[in-house]
């Protein structure tokens, strides 16, 4: 076999070309010709139908079956078996779809749902302890700040009056020094 080579390649160009212009499909580049070599037409060779049908493929192109309720029974003991364990091992998985008469697909797809359904509930009953929680500190916080303001202003009402007492005892012992005949002696 010959390798590709720029002569190899100008060569079949000009030869084809030489004619001047477009020969056709001659002058579409033909990889034999400039390549020396064959093509291997197993490469290309038309496949049997069985070949390209694959086992998924082929579940692909069967009509849907219909979907299947569970019953009544096949649920309760799927839910007491979720109860037990609700991962769900290989071997359990084939014995619970053996047991029911269910394929393992399913089995493994009922846990999947009901593992999200509690997650879901789990999440709520979370949620609404946290809520009631929250509402309590709220309301607590929400009364502590009312006693503080109480507080306040009863310290601000006895303030004042503590105020107007002093001023009061002082008014009233600057009067009794100015009354006649008393005495003021400062002690040193």
């Amino acid at each position: 076999t010959r390798g590709i080579s720029v002569g190899n390649c100008e060569d079949f160009l000009s030869s084809s070309s030489s004619n001047g212009g477009f020969n056709g499909s001659r002058s579409i580049l033909n990889f034999e010709e400039v390549c020396g070599s064959t093509i291997n037409h197993q490469f290309y060779r038309r496949r049997e139908t069985e070949e390209l049908i694959d086992d998924d493929l082929d579940d692909c192109l069967r009509p849907p079956e219909k979907k299947r309720r569970l019953t009544a029974n096949q649920v309760q003991f799927l839910e007491k078996s979720f109860e037990v364990e609700n991962k769900l091992e290989p071997e359990r998985k084939i014995q619970l779809a053996k047991d029911l008469g269910l394929q393992p697909r399913q089995v493994a797809i009922w846990f999947q749902n009901r593992r999200a359904r509690w997650k879901t509930k789990q999440l709520e009953k979370d949620y609404e302890t946290l809520k009631s929680s929250y509402n309590v500190l709220k309301a607590d916080y929400e009364n502590m700040v009312k006693e503080k303001e109480k507080l306040n202003a009863e310290v601000l009402h006895l303030s004042e009056r503590l105020l107007l007492k002093e001023k009061h005892k002082g008014i009233t012992e600057a009067l009794e020094l100015s009354k006649p005949g008393h005495s003021s002696t400062i002690d040193v």
